[in-house]
């Protein structure tokens, strides 16, 4: 009889690595190809001094901050400060918009998650400056 466990065990240097024009270097824990029914979590590391531009997601998302150091700015220009053991939640829709930049000297790694039928990428909607 085979077996009905589908757990998967990875080691973090043993994902999938996508890079973009920033830098910004992902590592794929569980997505579409993993396989997951509804389920994205990525490991996720700003080099030093990068940012990201405001944006949002039409789902919500949860980020954890593993090491480095940051700042976490909200559609209101709230901004609060990111540090190992910090979590935040970003609600859908542009209410969730925010910006995330590493401080200048270290680069900042997190863990994200949100759901999405079949493990697919969701966009990233840009907030138009006024």
């Amino acid at each position: 009889m085979p077996g009905r466990s589908k757990i998967i065990v990875q080691e973090l240097k043993d994902t999938r690595v996508r890079k973009n024009e920033k830098g910004l270097i992902t590592k794929i824990l569980c997505d579409e190809q993993t396989p997951t029914d509804n389920l994205v979590c990525c490991y996720l590391v700003y080099p030093p001094g990068t940012k990201n531009e405001l944006h949002y997601h039409p789902v919500e998302e949860l980020q954890i901050i593993i090491s480095g150091y940051g700042k976490l700015r909200d559609i209101d220009g709230t901004e609060y400060h990111l540090r190992p053991g910090t979590f935040f939640y970003c609600p859908a829709g542009i209410e969730g918009s925010h910006v995330i930049e590493a401080e200048k000297d270290l680069p900042m790694a997190m863990i994200y998650v949100y759901s999405s039928q079949g493990g697919g990428r969701v966009p990233f909607n840009l907030v138009e400056k006024k």
